[in-house]
């Protein structure tokens, strides 16, 4: 079922969007849903109902949601807000690009993202191609944003945030997470993208086409069926890396190896609660090698760049979401933590990059 994206919202809709986008345009993040429904109250509306009905489109099956806003940066999700009491208070609140149909204000971001994937679709077609050997396609931070030298910071925290969690994956994080590896038929879907419209025309193209697909080939073990098309949710190479420094470091990195090779198996099985109580136990596991006693100290006291403080602040909001695979008792109602919910996997990698960092400089 599709519900036209382009409509004109209701007045009480346009607010609830306007709450949502304020506290990106100041600070180049977004508000949780503890701040939205509070500021959306004062208004004398009820933001849960509004929410609920902001149009989207559905994937032919219905499993897959496209629309205007987010929960914890999934805007393509299997998610249905019908079906669901309401957000945690801590669960972080996102538009989507397709917001700035109906937001002015959003529309000059939304056209620096477009710069932005212009670039990419430019940097893919016009990358040095040897006829004998493949090689992926990337793309720096740096070079990224020298291209775009018009980007404030709060522009820049927006932008990187929308190439991960818009619906089409055009890019993944390498594990230096400096570069960004470019996907070539994603990119090759926005070829002369001409403005927001038409932006969103092709993600609702690429819904409806690839939102409901039957679940990806699998291969069986003796174990258990694994996704092999499903990435890896911690960057092998920084495992391996891992590996390569125990030899010269005090730290036994016997457990805490083992925790990533279990977190990348469940996260490739589908299992939500053992990946959502693996990742919090690896962000539990870290902060001795920081200098720390706890990681909310890790994230307020270690010298992380502007960047990364935000996503190591998003870890530290996700040790919550693993109280609730951990010990949410049994309830009548149907428990709604999903495998969808884990966080982005840029936080954990960058979070492992820079252990390996402090290992190979000898840690505080």
């Amino acid at each position: 079922m599709t519900v036209d994206l382009f409509a004109e919202l209701s007045a009480e809709q346009e607010s609830l969007l306007r709450v949502i986008v304020k506290p990106a345009e100041e600070y180049g993040v977004w508000p949780t849903w503890q701040y939205v429904d509070t500021v959306f109250s004062r208004t004398g509306g009820d933001a849960l109902e509004v929410l609920k009905s902001l149009p989207k489109v559905r994937s032919v099956y219905g499993r897959s949601v496209y629309g205007l806003v987010g929960v914890n940066n999934r805007i393509l999700a299997e998610i249905d807000f019908d079906k669901i009491d309401k957000p945690a208070d801590d669960d972080d609140v996102c538009l989507a690009i397709s917001a700035a149909l109906h937001l002015p204000e959003l529309v000059p971001v939304a056209n620096e993202f477009l710069g932005v994937l212009r670039v990419l679709v430019d940097r893919m077609l016009n990358s040095e191609v040897d006829p004998l050997k493949v090689s992926q396609v990337t793309i720096t931070s740096g070079d990224l944003q020298a291209r775009l030298h018009f980007l404030d910071p709060n522009d820049l925290m927006l932008m990187e945030g929308w190439l991960f969690i818009e619906p089409v994956p055009v890019v993944d994080l390498e594990s230096d997470g400096d570069d960004y590896a470019l996907h070539r038929d994603e990119l090759k879907l926005f070829r002369g993208v001409e403005d927001i419209a038409d932006y969103v025309r092709r993600v609702i193209s690429w819904v409806a086409a690839c939102g409901d697909e039957e679940k990806p080939a699998v291969i069986q073990s003796n174990l258990a069926s694994i996704d092999v098309s499903r990435p890896s949710y911690v960057d092998q190479t920084l495992i391996e890396k891992l590996e390569s420094a125990q030899a010269a470091t005090k730290w036994n990195l016997k457990k805490f190896l083992q925790l990533l090779r279990e977190l990348n198996e469940n996260y490739a099985l589908g299992h939500a609660y053992a990946s959502h109580t693996l990742l919090r136990a690896i962000i539990d596991h870290v902060p001795p090698i920081f200098g720390k006693g706890n990681f909310k100290s890790v994230v307020e006291q270690y010298g992380w760049s502007a960047t990364d403080k935000k996503y190591m602040k998003r870890l530290e909001d996700f040790r919550g979401q693993g109280d609730d695979a951990l010990h949410r008792m049994i309830r009548e109602r149907e428990d709604i933590l999903d495998f969808e919910d884990m966080p982005p996997r840029v936080l954990i990698n960058r979070l492992i990059d820079e252990v390996v960092a402090l290992l190979n400089a000898g840690t505080p």
